[in-house]
């Protein structure tokens, strides 16, 4: 037997035994584990392989051959027939996400790795990750999926249960993260670093060319901020507006309200004094509140107060002068996951470009200039 069997057997499952060999030997053949021509293992090694008894393998493969998808030659055992009618994959990759994991950057991300994926040839499919109440991962869904020819996995985000449940079923996997994590997971195939460290280190260091002494963060209430922490290494000053409000796609309104009343609050109490050097906003839906709140109280940007903000390539707040900002192409990294895949596949030393994933792009909002605003010591 040249190959490991790329599936097993589960016995609690309401289907024939027979069925689950057949069902799982046509997606392997479909999806391109095993290829056109390909001897298949013998009678004797499908029963050792799946502890099943001769009739299983023997009806699974007679039922293949009635489909066109095998042939049984004596002396020469059961080869892979070619195909008409119907594509024949390069191998299939499962995408893994959580079920609340549909923002515009794993949307889009998800969209993109998979549209290059099919074009090089491989069979892409998806399956969803729940939590309970108590916040305990339902993985029967994904054990379920890696019983058929899974060649690789692709994790968006580090999801250490995700992560420790494919490794343990042996399944190679790529992930990538927006997040700072400590070490890539043990096991996988390729990790991809998309944190924004080199974007926000780019911010502090415009703030040091400009001059800057005073720089407000805002936030979620009680988040770490890593921008904050590097400001304050430079030897900025900086002061945080925390936000008590939900992060995520059903929360925008709120999050976005909440945002606006912070900083009008700040109006009401000290007007244009509060201004600091620079506004920085750790997330686009805040951004669009916080622009809200300074525009409707006549700021001028960049001349009372600069301004950048965090935001996804193709969403965030709309601007009649080009925004100041920390930018993250989902499509972009999308394509990096892919090719990352498809090294792995290939067995390729292909580089992936994760530089364009993340950067800094100076906007009128903040530009490049060496002036500090003079209003709010006016007021």
């Amino acid at each position: 037997m040249t190959k490991e069997i790329p599936f097993r057997i589960d016995r609690s499952r309401p289907h024939s035994l027979v069925r689950q060999m057949t069902d799982s030997l046509r997606d392997a053949i479909e999806s391109g584990y095993y290829r056109q021509g390909e001897q298949l293992p013998t009678i004797h090694e499908w029963t050792r392989a799946l502890d099943v008894s001769i009739r299983v393998p023997e009806g699974a493969i007679a039922n293949l051959a009635k489909e066109g998808l095998v042939v049984t030659r004596p002396r020469k055992g059961c080869m892979v027939l070619p195909q008409r009618g119907h594509r024949i994959w390069r191998g299939h990759v499962l995408f893994v996400r959580l079920v609340k994991s549909w923002g515009h950057f794993v949307r889009e991300g998800l969209l993109s790795a998979e549209e290059k994926l099919s074009r090089e040839g491989y069979l892409v499919t998806m399956v969803v990750v729940r939590k309970d109440d108590r916040g305990i991962y339902d993985l029967g869904p994904l054990k379920n999926e890696l019983r058929r020819s899974v060649r690789l996995a692709v994790v968006f985000g580090h999801q250490p249960k995700i992560l420790e449940c494919l490794a343990d079923a042996k399944v190679p996997f790529v992930y990538a993260d927006i997040d700072v994590t400590a070490e890539p997971f043990k096991g996988s195939a390729a990790y991809l670093d998309f944190s924004r460290n080199a974007a926000f280190g780019a911010f502090v260091a415009h703030c040091v060319r400009a001059g800057v002494s005073h720089v407000c963060v805002v936030g979620k209430v009680e988040s770490f901020s890593l921008v904050g922490s590097m400001l304050e290494e430079a030897g900025i000053r900086v002061t945080r507006i925390d936000v008590n409000a939900a992060f995520g796609q059903e929360r925008v309104d709120s999050l976005e309200r909440e945002t606006c009343r912070a900083i009008d609050s700040l109006f009401e109490r000290h007007g244009f004094k509060w201004l600091p050097d620079v506004i920085f906003v750790e997330d686009d839906y805040q951004a669009t509140g916080a622009l809200f709140s300074l525009l409707s109280h006549g700021v001028k940007l960049p001349d009372d107060v600069r301004f950048a903000t965090t935001k996804n390539c193709g969403n965030g707040p709309a601007m009649s002068i080009p925004l100041t900002c920390v930018e993250f192409n989902p499509v972009a990294a999308g394509e990096a996951v892919a090719q990352a895949a498809v090294n792995f596949l290939e067995g390729s030393e292909e580089k992936y470009d994760v530089a364009s994933v993340s950067r800094y792009v100076i906007g009128d909002t903040f530009p490049e200039v060496n002036s500090v605003s003079k209003r709010k010591d006016e007021s």
